[in-house]
């Protein structure tokens, strides 16, 4: 399979194309009730609606916003928001997460705190869970985490998620679109 994606929907996109095309080929165009359940879910539910973290390369994995926001919840991980202050002050803020940026603003440069600041949320073993604006930012920091020692995940989609056809961010998925807990200001 030759992935030509350029983001994380339309490589889901791309892989549930080949799927199809497997199944249809592979089955005579029958009917799997098991693989139309795990592989052809729509592209919102599967992106916004895991209930269990995705593999991934150089860290952890990946989870949805309402995995990440359970976890966190049931005290198995630390949410850690990796945006910039500035992000946070003028887009909004999750209560409770430990605001820690991974690039300064302005410039966007590493921040050179960061290694030391996971180490002083990350007590007691608890998975990191980290949230971007928009998913990508966020598995650098997850990679740099899990060089560290640690046990961390990507949350998909971020905060804002991606832009839409009008460029705006906010609107199609994400922590915000989900509905879950944020203050602005």
């Amino acid at each position: 399979m030759n992935l030509r994606a350029t983001s994380i929907p339309s490589a889901l996109h791309e892989v549930k194309s080949h799927l199809k095309k497997w199944m249809h080929t592979s089955l005579g165009g029958k009917e799997n009730k098991y693989i139309r359940r795990f592989y052809e879910p729509s592209m919102k539910s599967s992106m916004n609606n895991l209930d269990f973290p995705s593999y991934a390369l150089g860290y952890a994995g990946d989870v949805s916003v309402q995995l990440a926001w359970q976890w966190q919840q049931s005290g198995q991980a630390v949410l850690v928001d990796i945006r910039t202050d500035a992000e946070r002050d003028w887009v909004g803020f999750v209560p409770g997460a430990v605001p820690l940026a991974f690039k300064l603003w302005p410039g966007m440069v590493l921040n050179p705190a960061f290694d030391d600041g996971l180490k002083v949320v990350a007590v007691g073993g608890k998975k990191l869970v980290l949230l971007c604006r928009s998913g990508i930012r966020s598995v650098a920091a997850a990679k740099r985490a899990t060089e560290l020692g640690f046990e961390a995940y990507n949350i998909l989609q971020g905060f804002e998620g991606d832009a839409d056809g009008q460029a705006q961010r906010g609107k199609l998925a994400g922590w915000k679109v989900m509905g879950l807990p944020w203050r602005q200001g």
